[in-house]
């Protein structure tokens, strides 16, 4: 679905709403969680019994899927990419 109503990032246009992202490999986003976490702990918020072990299983799985093709962080319409820093 189209929001025409919405200017989008820099104008970019159309702006869409209920995107194909759900099913892509944005492996970038195993890093956002992790600094999330981190900077959670740094302001104050206690860590609790799941965080280490959830941390450890994201880091596994990132070691596995570390070198796959991805579509990174613009979504872009097409198939996965190879960045030249995974090669």
């Amino acid at each position: 679905m189209e929001v025409d109503w919405l200017p989008g990032y820099e104008a970019s246009r159309p702006v869409r709403v209920g995107n194909a992202a759900h099913e892509q490999l944005q492996i970038d986003v195993f890093g956002e969680v992790m600094d999330a976490l981190h900077q959670a702990r740094r302001g104050g918020i206690e860590a609790d019994d799941s965080e280490w072990p959830f941390q450890k299983a994201l880091l596994a799985h990132l070691a596995e899927i570390w070198t796959q093709p991805d579509e990174g962080i613009w979504e872009v319409r097409g198939g996965r990419s190879t960045s030249p820093s995974r090669r």
